[in-house]
């Protein structure tokens, strides 16, 4: 089933090859339909609900019938995306944390008390992701 928009002038047409393919690729990037969409308007001058752009991410119950070449599109997409990020220092915890406790360091040093609480904050949200709690114990 393909999906009608509306473009400029208020004539009903499907997406493109092109446009699905656009679609796929901002989706399995971590874009969310609402951006998408409003990227299409953008690049192609094209009005598309989110709801109707969520049957291009195959991992939505929605998305299950998206053709094998556009599912292989998503998927490839993704690991690539995924491998990009674990490459990149700040996607690993003990760098956030020396950057932060340089950061924290800093905001000390100047004064900047109300920065290095907000320092000391983030860092603990980093932390209770790696908190172990004795089964039965209270936190």
């Amino acid at each position: 089933m393909a999906i009608i928009y509306k473009q400029k002038g208020g004539k009903q047409q499907s997406l493109t090859n092109a446009q699905k393919r656009f679609v796929v690729i901002a989706l399995a990037t971590g874009h969310g339909v609402t951006e998408v969409a409003g990227s299409l308007k953008t690049a192609f001058g094209i009005e598309v609900t989110p709801q109707a752009l969520m049957r291009y991410n195959p991992l939505r119950v929605t998305g299950l019938s998206l053709s094998p070449e556009l599912e292989k599109l998503f998927h490839t997409t993704r690991a690539k995306v995924v491998d990009e990020i674990a490459k990149t220092d700040l996607a690993h915890v003990a760098v956030r944390l020396r950057r932060l406790d340089g950061l924290y360091d800093e905001a000390v040093a100047k004064g900047q008390l109300k920065a290095a609480v907000t320092i000391l904050t983030e860092a603990r949200k980093i932390m209770d992701a790696f908190e172990e709690y004795d089964e039965g114990e209270p936190t």
